[in-house]
């Protein structure tokens, strides 16, 4: 007879069962790794390329709303893989790039909106990160308990450059968010090759390789990387074939080189790969009366004739369009990218339901669509902000992010005789802060900002002054200061932080001392005359006037 204990534990262990059950996806699902199967070491890098660049990419903008799927606790807090601060919203966080940008030049293109390497971060530990390489990092600069940063000491990169060390909890998602975006964009030019290398196979510098193999082993998938997985699934219409088969990193860059990828499973019967039930088609916002296109991937297994595309009857279906009604089944096996169509005639939140039928499946695949129409007048100016990390050549432009818009319209002055005169125009930014270089030392300048949506401007903002630095003194080396001036300041930085920085007057007495931070720092509401400031035991002479 069964005692309470012994029902007590068979509850517990059916549970856990379902509890991973939920989790673990199912092996190659519909056939959506067919491809790669008896593949090996650069063949099996290139077919997955193949198959992961083929997604949906949207706007930048729509990632917050994406987040509220893909990153969230189960308690609703966001999932922060950058430090333990706990929030309910996104205030004192920025959406950033794992893989940074800067290293294929920062150009908007389906990496920058790809989700399987964006992630909601927190602000000031995504500022410490900046761009470095991952790493093993030995003194810290910065170490908030989750994310550290400092010189680097795991072994075949430089023992003098900076890294990023993420929490072990997450050094394999880490490490598997590097594996897809050097699988995916093998292709790419790189800019910055501090992991990297300018080819397709393979890719990875070999310290990467045993940096991002290492972590991998040591920290693996977890059903956080499992659920994101699903999630951006139905939002992007692609995987990360990292979480759902780790082993493929062994057998790109590990000790499975020479042997070829076998699946466990291979699909023979007619299916649909991608999409499946509950993918989510989203448009995002449009001007009433214009259109907005989504290009969806549409990859079939073993179909055995035509697919038909159907606009459900429901909804405000008569704003999407499918741009075929069929596709042949030679094509759909092949992969297919079917274009839909949102061009709402009127104001407000549209949704409605395609399907796709036919080709052999069993029943039908719905996708859901969504899309939101404004009038015009709803896009209104961003709200500029003051401009940060002021040089003798450049700064950082921000503003607020304006409602509904996809993008933004920098336009800068020079401001001569009192006049401004425009000097430059960036359009299409996709971020709210953009840093403008290559301007005239000491020179004054303005800047105003427009919200960009499709082919629409709104008015301009208020314009935001700038008045750039004068440098006087010039980094003799790597460890000394950089120095400039501007009426009544003084600005510094220092190649590293935690050093002291003392400043005297004329007389000798000590008028300031701070610690350095590693960025620029500045000194105010000083009188013009000499002053003296003190780094690593050296001394520079300061003339403001």
């Amino acid at each position: 007879m069964m005692n309470h204990l012994s029902f007590y534990r068979l509850l517990m262990l059916a549970g856990l069962t379902m509890l991973l059950a939920q989790a673990c996806p199912a092996a190659n699902p519909n056939g959506y790794y067919n491809a790669i199967n008896g593949k090996k070491a650069e063949s099996l890098k290139t077919t997955l390329s193949q198959l992961l660049l083929n997604h949906t990419v949207h706007e930048y903008n729509s990632l917050w709303t994406f987040f509220q799927s893909t990153d969230r606790h189960p308690d609703g807090t966001i999932w922060d893989m950058y430090s333990s601060t706990v929030r309910t919203s996104t205030w004192g966080m920025n959406r950033e790039h794992s893989f940074p940008k800067s290293w294929w030049g920062g150009t908007v293109n389906a990496a920058y909106t790809d989700i399987n390497h964006l992630y909601p971060a927190d602000a000031d530990a995504n500022m410490a990160k900046g761009n470095y390489p991952l790493g093993m990092v030995g003194t810290a600069v910065f170490d908030n308990g989750m994310t550290k940063v400092g010189y680097n000491v795991f072994p075949g990169y430089s023992t003098s450059a900076d890294v990023f060390e993420p929490a072990d909890e997450y050094k394999g998602d880490f490490a598997r968010t590097y594996f897809y975006m050097v699988t995916c964009y093998q292709d790419y030019t790189w800019k910055y090759t501090y992991m990297v290398d300018q080819n397709t196979y393979p890719t990875l510098k070999p310290w990467a390789v045993r940096l991002l193999l290492q972590w991998s082993r040591q920290d693996p998938v977890s059903a956080k990387e499992l659920n994101r997985n699903e999630e951006v699934f139905k939002i992007q219409n692609n995987r990360n074939p990292f979480i759902d088969y780790p082993q493929l990193a062994e057998y790109i860059w590990g000790d499975s080189v020479n042997y070829v990828f076998r699946l466990d499973t291979l699909h023979s019967t007619p299916e649909l790969a991608t999409p499946t039930n509950d993918t989510r088609l989203d448009f995002g916002a449009v001007i009433a009366g214009s259109a907005k296109t989504r290009t969806l991937y549409v990859k079939g297994t073993a179909l055995n004739a035509s697919l038909s595309a159907f606009i459900e009857r429901d909804g405000n279906y008569q704003y999407f369009k499918s741009s075929v009604e069929t596709i042949a089944k030679d094509k759909a096996n092949a992969g297919y990218q079917l274009t839909v169509y949102y061009q709402p005639s009127s104001a407000g939140t549209h949704q409605s339901s395609l399907l796709l039928y036919d080709g052999g499946i069993d029943g039908s695949v719905k996708v859901n669509m969504t899309g939101k129409s404004i009038p015009l007048d709803s896009l209104t100016s961003p709200m500029v902000e003051p401009a940060t990390n002021i040089t003798s050549g450049g700064f950082t432009a921000n503003w607020a992010a304006a409602a509904y818009s996809d993008s933004y319209c920098l336009q800068l002055y020079a401001l001569q005789n009192g006049q401004p005169n425009l000097v430059r125009t960036i359009d299409s930014i996709p971020e709210n802060t953009f840093d403008v270089d290559e301007l005239n030392d000491g020179w004054n300048y303005c800047y105003d900002v427009k919200a960009r949506l499709g082919t629409y401007l709104s008015a301009a903002s208020t314009e935001m002054p700038v008045t750039l630095l004068s440098g006087i003194v010039s980094a003799a080396d790597e460890s000394d200061l950089r120095i400039y001036t501007a009426p009544g300041t003084l600005y510094f930085q220092a190649p590293k932080a935690g050093e002291r920085i003392e400043l005297f007057d004329l007389s000798g007495s000590k008028i300031y001392q701070t610690t350095s931070t590693g960025h620029i720092q500045s000194i105010g509401w000083l009188r013009n005359g000499l002053y003296f400031l003190r780094h690593n035991g050296s001394t520079q002479k300061i003339l403001l006037f």
